[in-house]
């Protein structure tokens, strides 16, 4: 979905590659089994893939009870290094190999911090090793004399707040297949072109994922993410099957929303030991080998997401793990805050594309299953294509004779999006057009409260008394500065025209959009050197403005 802040209309979050979503888990919840033989609270059960293995709950986690009201999460302040391994690659044999592994540190408790480490090295090790994970029909496809040609490991953070730190590593492996008439025993030759790049390859993508409790470094069980009052395999199970049901499944069993994906069966349920990853804004599902009704014939994990939004406030994680007055971390320096989104996966609701005298025209809308019924009207009101926006680019084109000619048109593209930050709710509308040597670029914020629905001004952000007029004449007489100035017709203004310019905006309506950890602030479009007219943005971060200086942040 477009984040307020973006001046590229580029999507945030998460949905820019859905490989990425993929590699976020690998690890599953085991809950205890009640018999003689169930291991002790807090210990850890192995499945035998190397990997794949999950702490049963530990007897020392906080009680949290729905409903659950999250203001906002606090960053851990931890140091996290990344080392790239390259051994094993061959230029001159073609074969890449690059492995991109995280060490933590910064907890107090060293053998805490040594215990999630190994873990994440254990996994490491499990996740590298050469043979084949156990798709439905990978050995037919992939034969034992396959060869290695690329394999790619990368390991991040994706949460790492309130006490909590989740892991995800992903493994994108390339097969080289051997020719037909090759057997097992015979070294044979792989095709390559002449640039060393092979071809008759099959790719291969794995992921597994570790989500811990930086208290006692135990991995937290899907069962721990929510309040103990909830049935959490029903909320999942709920939000998955309106999932597939919406994805609109093709004739041949696929879904459309998930490349590869198929159901072997119908979906019966999730399982206890599901796995999964915490992701800044929900829940991702793992769907592999370890999941039967899923066929992946493609040989490649899958993820289904679930936002915290679409799970009636039962989500414990920001309190389960975390207490204000106890510091686990050598960092003594202020806790960041941080507004939760839990809005990531993005719907299109509106696309048009024609041509209006002379000018291609593109309209696109686009907002998420949680964002209020109430407020879609506003949304598409804003879908609609200003008229005189697109009268003005028709008039310039012919007036001013800028098109390039008779048959090149020039073009006019409007997006509205949506977001869902913290306690707030964000339609951002984007416009950008022009003709050879004429063009714009314009934003425009709107932001509600997420409850009632009504429309805020700026001065709604922050706690009564507060003057943030200061900080924001700051922002916006930086960003002139690097500008180079603010002009009018073509001519720089003085100082003195400047000051009163700046003035004027200031004293005018300044519209807004909330980010997870600051507010993007609009004051209209001013000119600047070349003629080039474009929105006055600035960007004023939560520690700049103080945390005790806005509502989200002391619940008013």
């Amino acid at each position: 979905m477009f984040r307020c802040n973006n001046k590229n209309f580029q999507l945030s979050i998460i949905l820019t590659l859905v490989l990425s979503l993929v590699i976020l888990f690998s690890f599953t919840g085991c809950e205890t089994s009640g018999d003689g033989n169930a291991p002790a609270s807090g210990s850890l059960q192995t499945d035998g893939e190397g990997g794949t293995a999950q702490e049963v709950p530990s007897n020392s986690r906080k009680p949290v009870t729905a409903p659950v009201e999250v203001l906002y999460t606090v960053k851990n302040p931890l140091d996290i290094v990344s080392e790239v391994i390259t051994e094993g690659t061959d230029e001159e044999g073609g074969i890449q190999v690059r492995h991109e592994v995280i060490r933590i540190s910064g907890l107090v408790d060293k053998e805490v911090e040594n215990k999630i480490n190994d873990r994440i090295q254990e996994v490491y090790e499990g996740l590298k090793t050469k043979s084949l994970p156990p798709f439905r029909g990978i050995r037919i496809a992939i034969p034992e004399n396959a060869l290695l040609v690329e394999d790619y490991i990368y390991i991040a953070e994706m949460v790492n707040f309130n006490n909590v730190l989740s892991v995800w590593f992903n493994r994108s492996a390339t097969y080289a297949l051997p020719g037909a008439t090759e057997t097992p025993d015979e070294g044979g030759s792989y095709l390559r072109d002449s640039s060393g790049f092979y071809h008759n390859t099959r790719y291969v993508f794995t992921q597994e994922a570790l989500n811990f409790d930086l208290n006692t470094g135990n991995e937290i069980t899907l069962k721990d993410v929510f309040a103990d009052n909830v049935d959490h395999l029903a909320l999942l199970n709920d939000a998955v099957s309106r999932q597939l049901n919406e994805s609109s499944a093709q004739e041949e069993g696929y879904f459309i929303h998930w490349y590869g994906l198929k159901l072997a069966e119908s979906f019966k349920g999730l399982s206890p030991d599901q796995k999964y990853l915490l992701r800044p804004f929900g829940i991702s599902l793992i769907f592999d080998y370890n999941t039967p009704e899923f066929y992946l014939p493609d040989f490649m994990a899958q993820t289904i997401d679930v936002s915290y939004g679409e799970l009636d406030r039962s989500v414990a994680i920001t309190e389960r793990f975390y207490n204000e007055e106890e510091n686990i971390f050598l960092s003594d320096d202020p806790p960041v805050r941080e507004l939760m989104s839990s809005d990531y996966i993005g719907v299109p609701v509106k696309k048009q594309e024609y041509t209006d005298g002379g000018v291609n025209v593109y309209n696109y809308v686009q907002t998420s299953p949680q964002f209020p019924e109430q407020l879609m009207e506003k949304v598409m009101d804003l879908s609609n294509i200003p008229k005189e926006r697109l009268d003005n680019l028709k008039r310039v084109m012919k007036e001013e004779d800028v098109n390039w000619n008779e048959e090149t048109n020039g073009y006019f593209e409007q997006r509205v999006s949506t977001a869902i930050v913290g306690p707030y709710a964000s339609i951002t509308r984007h416009m950008n057009g022009g003709a050879k040597d004429y063009w714009f670029f314009s934003m425009e914020y709107n932001t509600f409260d997420l409850e009632s629905g009504k429309e805020l001004v700026l001065s709604d952000m922050f706690t009564p008394g507060f003057d943030y007029i200061p900080l924001v004449r700051k922002g916006i007489e930086k960003t002139v500065s690097e500008n180079g100035g603010i002009y009018r017709d073509g001519n720089r203004l003085t100082p003195e025209e400047t000051e009163q310019e700046l003035d004027r905006i200031l004293s005018g309506t300044l519209s807004f959009c909330p980010n997870t950890d600051s507010i993007q602030i609009l004051a209209g479009d001013v000119e600047y050197a070349g003629f080039r007219r474009e929105p006055l943005s600035i960007n004023l971060s939560f520690g700049e403005i103080g945390y005790e200086n806005l509502k989200a942040f002391i619940g008013l």
